[in-house]
């Protein structure tokens, strides 16, 4: 059966929305002290493996369409080739850059992802300064290690160059990409787990879930600019490390309340994490 770019796009969305609730029920049913729930929740909170079936989702499907069915465009996913010989034959699609075309897109990736890590600095700056010095509690649980930022680099990218692909075939480049943040935020509002994360750790969460929408916002002007999906991966990579360097633990924003179900992820929309969460996280994506 042959699909087209809007049916990959609803499989996508039905996919990760039943595997955030799944994973929402798991955690759900470890709470409430069941063995074989503790069990399973435990496994899926291994990065290995959450990792692993994060990507699958988030990569596997776009790739099916793309190299199965030719459902969707290698220009509309930003896949930009390296300057090649003229007898190359790139995929059908994509751009043919020359080296002074990487290097301007460098550039721009470099200046808007300053620009927004100036601002990330400047909002955790305010935030020291309204909270008491006095208040201490856990360190964000979600500020992990190199390998988690670029699973979550290229989780998030990937999936939403997917979202974005089909309304940028209809409408063009820059209302496609904008309007490819309605499924994402779609996915995050009928996740439990990201409104259960936002209330059980407090600041840290609301910091990871404002950086990874801005993320979009920011890769989405990069990829106005330059129709280059790795560029937005780079920003996306660099700036999610950093963030995770100076996160809530380092910056005096911890939550000073238990969390009982604090290992509840989110999914792949703004403000997901990706250690906790497996499939769903392929959005909605954090940091």
């Amino acid at each position: 059966m042959t699909l087209g770019r809007w049916d990959w796009l609803l499989v996508s969305i039905v996919v990760g929305t039943f595997a955030s609730l799944a994973r929402w029920f798991v955690a759900r049913t470890a709470a409430s002290g069941s063995a074989a729930g503790q069990v399973a929740e435990r496994a899926l909170a291994t990065p290995w493996i959450s990792d692993v079936l994060r990507i699958v989702y988030a990569v596997g499907i776009p790739a099916a369409a793309l190299f199965g069915q030719s459902a969707l465009s290698a220009r509309g996913l930003g896949l930009k080739s390296l300057p090649a010989p003229g007898d190359v034959t790139p995929l059908d699609g994509l751009l043919r850059p020359t080296w002074e075309d990487w290097a301007g897109d460098v550039g721009w990736m470099a200046g808007i992802g300053a620009a927004f890590w100036l601002l990330v600095t400047l909002g955790d700056h305010a935030a020291r300064h309204l909270r008491s010095s006095e208040e201490s509690g856990k360190p964000d649980p979600h500020s992990g290690a190199a390998q988690s930022a670029v699973v979550d680099a290229v989780v998030h990218q990937v999936h939403w160059a997917f979202y974005r692909e089909p309304f940028i075939f209809a409408w063009g480049a820059p209302l496609g990409i904008w309007l490819g943040a309605l499924p994402v935020l779609f996915e995050a509002v009928i996740n439990p787990r990201f409104w259960e994360r936002l209330n059980d750790e407090g600041p840290p969460a609301v910091r990871r879930c404002l950086v990874r929408a801005g993320l979009f916002v920011a890769t989405g002007l990069v990829m106005i600019r330059t129709q280059n999906l790795w560029m937005g991966l780079g920003l996306d990579l660099l700036v999610g490390w950093l963030a995770r360097r100076t996160g809530p633990s380092a910056l005096g924003l911890m939550h000073t309340e238990a969390t009982p179900t604090s290992n509840a992820g989110v999914g792949t929309l703004p403000g997901t994490e990706p250690e906790v969460d497996p499939l769903a996280r392929t959005l909605v994506h954090s940091q």
